[in-house]
């Protein structure tokens, strides 16, 4: 007993450490993904886009209610307890699996894997952001069914079949397209026990498995009332069932069959590298599981195959979507794999003689050192402790329009951070706001209506509908949009635009702009090394995007100076691709002040950062033959 007690004190001392690290590296607001509007919906319980997580978003109301720091950091928080909760769940899981293989505990065994599961990429990248909680969320429910399984495998209870249907169904009404698609696998186990269901048996699994999926009730019912925010409308059973199935979502409906080999690529690449060096143990188990357990085996397998090959086929048909995404829609696979490192590591190390008792330690100090490893590489990639990128382009947008102004963004991290900053912190509420991909939706084109007046808008028809606002909007207000403007590629037909800050504003007549709006912008830990990732990469091509357009301005107006000082911060957002085109009107405008000295170093830059820029050579061998 009191061994047990001993073990249970670590257990915990071990998960709030784990904690502790979390709360640490989480974002202090939010990060650059849909953690705005995940934060927006759960503290105003409004509806999410499709499928609209229901059960996330009244759970994490809970936390909304915490009185500490941002509403976003609460949210994080959220996202960190459901890590420890999916951490503790393993534990029991690891502690089944040994004893089934090799009929030992090994516990010391179970808390490394269960640290290594905690600080692994991915399962860190998503335990410390309000996004990733909903992908957590989810293998919460695959950990709780894969806890039942074991419980059955070792020893048949209807309770169990109940248990992993009803948890089963909670999954479904949580995030179905990560869940569905392990439906073969739970309705194996019924099919397995057949002959031992009767008839209430039957249908105590389908009540169960129906009240798993009560949360969408939520929906409906919130979506008839006064919801402060909501991204569908889903009342009535054809919008409903529209809302749930994703029907709108426009962009997974293209496919894309050459991009399979891509995308197989990704994922394997993705669930080598998310464990390090210990993924090489994973071989060692999968043969011992198979050779002891066929059927523990086959259960980690088809959970594996099923959500890899989902994955590929469904971001074969996504091809808007970015390659980070596959990470998070393959934690279930990424998650098995633990499984099979943790019994390979057991089983390589009962290889080891016995008597050999150096080697055996060396190697246990290898695997503790490799732990450690990977925690110290995988910290650097998943602090967002200073990550203000996105919270702060967000209020730097509404920095940029005068009060009254009306603003059509594009692209979400054109508008994920206004969701929050205006239903949450409620400044910019004078504003009017409407994300131009919204009008491809029926209830939002009706609730743009009943809030703006009897404006002239038709369903999927963008351009017909930014151009019926700014008619209707430019004489008593200013208008602004993203320079992302995909879904209305050109501005013929609109008014003319001149860039002021990283927005561009529509005009009647020629605007003189002051370049001061990006003295009044907040970069907070924008140049840090750590806050690069491929979405955060996005955001400084805006400030590069309008640094450079507005330069080009001040340029070609006859203020090589105010160019100048544009040209020279936008290079400081250094994001990965050529610098070239920003050195060269950089040397332009040293041309203008007569600065020679100025515009050489300047196309020297270019020899360095592109080599085959062709103009940087005409320009050089001019003030070459001029000398």
């Amino acid at each position: 007993m009191q061994k047990k007690l001993a073990t249970y004190a670590v257990l915990t001392l071990v998960l709030l450490a784990v904690f502790q690290v979390y709360l640490v590296t989480a974002y202090p607001v939010f990060r650059n993904d849909d953690s705005p509007e995940t934060t927006t919906v759960s503290y105003t319980l409004g509806i999410a886009h499709p499928p609209g997580y229901p059960l996330f978003t009244l759970a994490g109301k809970i936390f909304t209610l915490i009185p500490v720091a941002s509403q976003g950091f609460r949210m994080n928080i959220f996202a960190g307890f459901l890590s420890i909760l999916v951490l503790l769940v393993t534990y029991f899981i690891l502690i089944k699996n040994l004893q089934m293989i090799f009929e030992q505990k090994n516990t010391a065994f179970c808390l490394g894997g269960m640290l290594a599961l905690a600080f692994s990429y991915i399962f860190w990248n998503l335990g410390t952001g309000a996004k990733g909680g909903i992908y957590i969320f989810n293998l919460l429910f695959l950990s709780l069914c894969t806890y039942y399984v074991f419980r059955l495998f070792n020893k048949f209870g209807h309770k169990y079949i109940y248990m992993i249907f009803y948890i089963y169904g909670l999954s479904l009404s949580h995030h179905w397209p990560n869940s569905i698609v392990l439906a073969p696998v739970f309705l194996y186990f019924v099919y397995r026990h057949r002959e031992k269901m009767k008839t209430g048996n039957w249908l105590l699994t389908a009540a169960f498995f129906a009240a798993g999926l009560t949360p969408y009730i939520y929906l409906p019912i919130r979506a008839m009332g006064n919801t402060a925010f909501k991204m569908g409308y889903p009342v009535g059973v054809k919008n409903f069932l529209g809302f749930i199935a994703l029907l709108d979502y426009h962009a997974l409906k293209e496919a894309a069959p050459d991009r399979y080999f891509f995308q197989m690529k990704a994922a394997v690449l993705f669930l080598i590298k998310n464990y390090s060096a210990f993924v090489i143990l994973a071989l060692p188990g999968t043969y011992i599981i198979y050779k002891k357990s066929k059927k523990t085996f086959y259960y980690y397998t088809a959970v594996f195959l099923f959500t890899v090959v989902s994955v590929v086929v469904l971001f074969n048909k996504a091809n808007r979507l970015l390659i980070w995404m596959i990470d998070n829609y393959l934690m279930p696979a990424a998650y098995i794999i633990l499984f099979f490192i943790v019994t390979g590591a057991v089983f390589t190390m009962n290889k080891i003689q016995t008597e050999k008792k150096k080697i055996k330690y060396a190697s246990a100090a290898v695997m503790i050192l490799l732990l450690a490893f990977m925690a110290a590489v995988n910290f650097r990639k998943n602090d967002g402790s200073r990550d203000y990128v996105l919270y702060d382009y967000g209020h730097n947008i509404l920095k940029t329009m005068e009060p009254g102004s009306f603003y059509l963004p594009e692209g979400d991290y054109n508008s994920m951070p206004l969701y929050y900053i205006r239903n949450i912190e409620h400044d910019g509420m004078d504003i009017g706001f409407e994300p131009i991909g919204f009008f491809a939706y029926p209830w939002a084109v009706r609730d743009f209506a009943l809030k703006y007046g009897g404006i002239s808008l038709i369903c999927g028809d963008f351009r017909y509908c930014v151009k019926s606002i700014i008619d209707n909007f430019i004489d008593k207000s200013s208008i602004y949009r993203t320079a992302y403007f995909d879904l209305v590629p050109n501005n013929n037909g609109f008014y003319p635009e001149t860039q002021k800050g990283v927005l561009l504003k529509m005009v009647k007549y020629f605007e003189k702009i002051s370049t001061a709006i990006y003295d009044e912008y907040s970069y907070r830990g924008i140049y840090r090394e750590s806050v690069r990732d491929i979405m955060n990469l996005n955001i400084m091509s805006e400030y590069i995007n309008a640094m450079f357009g507005q330069g080009n301005i001040c340029l070609s107006s006859g203020n090589p100076d105010g160019a100048i000082s544009l040209y020279r911060k936008a290079l400081l957002f250094y994001n990965g691709r050529p610098q070239s085109l920003i050195y060269y009107q950089l040397a332009l405008a040293y041309q203008d002040k007569g600065d020679q000295r100025n515009k050489m170093i300047c196309l020297e830059k270019i020899k360095e950062t592109d080599p085959d820029f062709w103009k940087k050579y005409e320009s050089s061998g001019l003030i070459y033959y001029n000398k």
